[in-house]
């Protein structure tokens, strides 16, 4: 039995495959596709930064918090422009840093705007000295916009409660 080639298409030795021709199709329909999609893509990308910025320091602000309890003394959550660490005094009162310094405009492209410079949580896990009110962190990347809220004791939640 003998396999004929369709009419006007030359066989390549018996391999089979695609022409240059067909292959700059696709690559064309695939890049209109990819700019039709793109736009879209911006701002869910915005909210997962935002979001996963906000994980990190709440996550930051409950480490402290956490710390300082089961050391029985202070431990404090630091924040400069964009970014947050913990920190906390060993046995012998040097300080140590209890969770490393995270650039969140490096790290997720996500802003940090808060008049907060710092918050000391002492060894029952209250903000020591109290805060004014409550304090605001506000996290924006793009459109995406989203807050989080220390209180006068140190709890972190919801802004307005």
């Amino acid at each position: 039995m003998h396999l004929s080639t369709s009419p006007g298409r030359k066989s390549r030795g018996g391999r089979p495959g695609f022409s240059f021709i067909e292959l700059m199709i696709a690559m064309t329909v695939a890049a209109a596709i990819m700019a039709i999609a793109f736009p879209r893509l911006t701002p869910v990308r915005d909210s997962a930064g935002v979001r996963t910025s906000k994980q990190v320091i709440m996550s930051y602000l409950a480490t402290a918090r956490q710390s300082a309890i089961r050391r029985g003394s202070t431990a404090t959550f630091h924040v400069n422009g964009n970014a947050v660490w913990v920190t906390a005094p060993d046995s012998t009162g040097a300080t140590q840093t209890v969770e490393p310094r995270v650039d969140l405009l490096q790290r997720n492209g996500v802003t940090l705007a808060t008049t907060l410079t710092s918050v000391t949580f002492n060894g029952r896990g209250m903000a020591a000295p109290r805060l004014g009110g409550e304090a605001t962190l506000t996290l924006s990347r793009g459109a995406s916009t989203d807050k989080v809220c220390v209180t006068m004791l140190g709890m972190v939640g919801k802004c307005g409660l």
